[in-house]
């Protein structure tokens, strides 16, 4: 199968950012890199059961957040107490609230390419942080990989060559650099205990380095021997390949 076959395997709810936990760590990190501080509201969209809620709450913000799943919400609702706002909705069509950081983070694109015309009608100086990649047509105000910084009212992106570079903060991606980044990702998300990190950091650098070449954004102009070895270890071991780069 190719990767994006591959892909398609993986739970949807993994897919959809639908109930998938972050570690403590991620979660302090991006709230530190948000710059939350006390007095502040933060919502979650796509909160699950409010764990980054709970941990937003010690930084002495006010907290709400959105999510569909009911039992989720409830299950957050009595966890929180009565002076957090979560609500079930689709975070497609409803109400945003109020907010001065907001923390979205989904990889589904019937979810992400809607959500940038939503976010362009909040208060200016709203900070949404995403992670991976900024949102959908849109150029960073700050990175720190793989946390990705918007501020509104959002600044728009010529075009994705120019929003790849933005985020990797170099002119062309080396795969060395592509394996930094995903590293960091790899590293950011798992936790700690992790036994697949090496895999996920492969499949990752690989899938970096082959949109950006895609996209003529690489410093390499052909596909250097470190990548066709790694794409042949994917296709021949793990039966994904990266179409007709395959080797």
């Amino acid at each position: 199968m190719n990767v994006d076959q591959y892909i398609a395997t993986l739970p949807k709810n993994i897919m959809s950012g639908d109930d998938v936990s972050l570690p403590d760590k991620t979660i302090h990190r991006l709230l530190n890199f948000a710059k939350l501080k006390s007095g502040e509201t933060f919502c979650h969209l796509g909160c699950g059961s409010g764990y980054a809620l709970q941990i937003a709450k010690q930084y002495g913000a006010h907290v709400c957040g959105v999510d569909i799943n009911e039992s989720r919400v409830q299950e957050a609702g009595r966890t929180l107490g009565d002076d957090a706002d979560v609500r079930v909705g689709d975070v497609r069509w409803c109400d945003i609230p109020s907010s001065d950081v907001i923390l979205f983070w989904f990889a589904d694109p019937s979810i992400t390419h809607v959500m940038p015309q939503r976010f362009s009608k909040l208060d200016d100086n709203v900070r949404i942080i995403t992670i991976w990649g900024p949102l959908p047509g849109c150029l960073p105000n700050s990175v720190q990989f793989p946390f990705v910084l918007n501020v509104t009212p959002l600044r728009s992106a010529p075009d994705i060559k120019s929003q790849i570079q933005a985020v990797f903060g170099v002119s062309c991606i080396s795969y060395g650099t592509a394996w930094e980044y995903a590293e960091r990702y790899t590293k950011a998300l798992q936790p700690e205990d992790a036994q697949n990190d090496r895999f996920l950091t492969i499949l990752q650098a690989l899938t970096i380095w082959y949109s950006a070449y895609s996209l003529g954004v690489t410093c390499e102009d052909n596909i250097p021997e470190s990548v066709s070895t790694y794409t042949t270890i994917m296709s021949r071991f793990f039966g994904i390949d990266f179409g007709h780069y395959n080797p």
